[in-house]
C-alpha cells in the first residue's frame, strides 16, 4: 500500500507513531503531511488515537486532546501529544473484581443497558458510585469501578459513559477497536476528560507537505514488527501504486482511467502525461537512485531493538 510518495503505509504509520512517543515533532509532522497528502484522513486519526490512548490520561493536555479529537481537530490533536514525550505503560490495567451485590434506587433512566446479570438496584449503586467520583474529580476511582465487568458489555459501559456525559463520537471507540487491552484505557480516558480542563488551542506553525522528504525510521520499524519492503516494488513499472492503493493513487488512477495488464499500467495517451507529473514528480521509482529508494525501502531492521508491548494494537489499526 503506497502512500503519496510512494513510502509503505505500515513504515510510515510506525515511524509516525515512535516519533510522537519520543516527541520528535519534525518527523511526526512529517509523516502527518504525508498521510494527509495521501487522502488517508481515517487512517492517520486511529493512529493518533491509538497513541493518545497509550499516553497518561491525567496529563495536563487532557482536555485538549479530548476537544480535538471530538472536533475531528487532527492537527491539534497531534501537537497536544508532542508536548512531552509518552512513557509506554503496562498491558495489564488494575480494576475492581467485584460487581455491587445490592442496591436501593435504579440510576437515572438515561442509563438503561445494564450489564448482564445486573438489577436495575446493582447498576444504581455504580452509577451514584461514579457520580460522586466524578464530582470529587477522582476519575482514577470511577475507572477501577468500571473496567472489571468491561469485557462482554461493550454495549452497556458505552451507554454507561455517554449518560455520564462522554460525548457519543468517543464513547463510539468502545464498540470501533477491536484490540481489548485498549478498551479500559478507552474508558479510563473518557473519565479523565469529563473531569479535565480545556486550554485554549494555539496550534503551532508547521512546514508543508514535501516529496520524500524523510527516512523511514528502521529502529520504529523493529520496535513495531513492521517489515521491510522490498526493494523490488520500484523496479520496472510502478503497478505496487495500484494494489490495495490508498485514496490518493485511487482517485489519481480513476481520473486518469490507468489499468494494469501483464505490461505494466496501461494508461491512455490523453492523460500519460498529467498522470506522471501528478503522481511522480521526480521520475519514477525505477529511476531513483539506491539513496533514494533506501529512504523507504530495502532498509536493514535491526534485532536490537526492544519490541513495543502495544505492537498488535497498532498493526490492527490498518
Amino acid at each position: 500500500m503506497a502512500t503519496r510518495s510512494c513510502y509503505n503505509v505500515e513504515t510510515v504509520g510506525a515511524t509516525f507513531v515512535n516519533a510522537i512517543l519520543l516527541g520528535d515533532r519534525k518527523v511526526a509532522v512529517q509523516c502527518f503531511n504525508e498521510f494527509t497528502a495521501s487522502l488517508e484522513a481515517d487512517l492517520l486519526e486511529r493512529l493518533l488515537v491509538f497513541v493518545w490512548l497509550l499516553s497518561d490520561p491525567s496529563h495536563p493536555q487532557q482536555g485538549k486532546r479530548y476537544k480535538a479529537y471530538i472536533d475531528k481537530n487532527r492537527k491539534e490533536l497531534l501537537q497536544s501529544l508532542l508536548e512531552s514525550p509518552i512513557t509506554v505503560p503496562p498491558l495489564t490495567f488494575q480494576y475492581s473484581l467485584e460487581s455491587p451485590k445490592y442496591g436501593t434506587r435504579p440510576p437515572e433512566p438515561i442509563w438503561t443497558k445494564f450489564p448482564a446479570g445486573w438489577t436495575a438496584e446493582q447498576a444504581g449503586t455504580l452509577w451514584f458510585a461514579l457520580k460522586d467520583s466524578l464530582k470529587r474529580k477522582n476519575h482514577q476511582r470511577a475507572t477501577y469501578l468500571t473496567v472489571g465487568f468491561l469485557r462482554h458489555n461493550y454495549e452497556s459501559v458505552k451507554d454507561l459513559i455517554q449518560g455520564l456525559g462522554v460525548h457519543p463520537r468517543f464513547a463510539e471507540l468502545l464498540t470501533t477497536v477491536i484490540y481489548f487491552p485498549l478498551l479500559p484505557r478507552i474508558v479510563a480516558h473518557a473519565f479523565s476528560s469529563l473531569v479535565a480542563e480545556v486550554a485554549p488551542f494555539q496550534t503551532k506553525p508547521s512546514e508543508s507537505f514535501r516529496y520524500r522528504s524523510f527516512r523511514v525510521s528502521p529502529d520504529s520499524c523493529a520496535t513495531f514488527g513492521v517489515p521491510s519492503p522490498s526493494v523490488e516494488q520500484l523496479v520496472g513499472a510502478p503497478v505496487w501504486i495500484t494494489q490495495e492503493p490508498t485514496q490518493y493513487w485511487l482517485s489519481l488512477i480513476g481520473r486518469n482511467n490507468v489499468t494494469v495488464s501483464s505490461a505494466g499500467l496501461e494508461v491512455p495517451d490523453e492523460t500519460i502525461d498529467t498522470f506522471y507529473k501528478d503522481g511522480f514528480p521526480e521520475d519514477i521509482p525505477d529511476e531513483w537512485s539506491a539513496e533514494e529508494r533506501a529512504k523507504s525501502h530495502g532498509f536493514v531492521i535491526p534485532d536490537s531493538v526492544n519490541k513495543n508491548v502495544w505492537r498488535a494494537g497498532f498493526l490492527l489499526s490498518f
